[in-house]
């Protein structure tokens, strides 16, 4: 299993859901700086969607709040 440790700011609200089987979801999307510059000097950000489709990845995002 590969691990990814991404920081960066929260672009919208967190969107809580459940599937019709039970299944709690949570999506959302950060924004992470780019160490480097472009040509132009300036620094660029990568937007990443993410959705955490367990209870376990649920309670570690919401720092077990839920």
């Amino acid at each position: 299993m590969n691990k990814c440790i991404l920081v960066g700011n929260l672009t919208r609200d967190p969107e809580l859901t459940q599937t019709t089987s039970g299944i709690s979801m949570c999506r959302f999307s950060i924004a992470v700086n780019r160490t480097y510059t472009n040509a132009n000097g300036e620094r660029e950000a990568d937007f990443i969607n993410y959705v955490a489709r367990s209870c376990r990845e649920l309670r570690q995002i919401s720092g077990q709040r839920a």
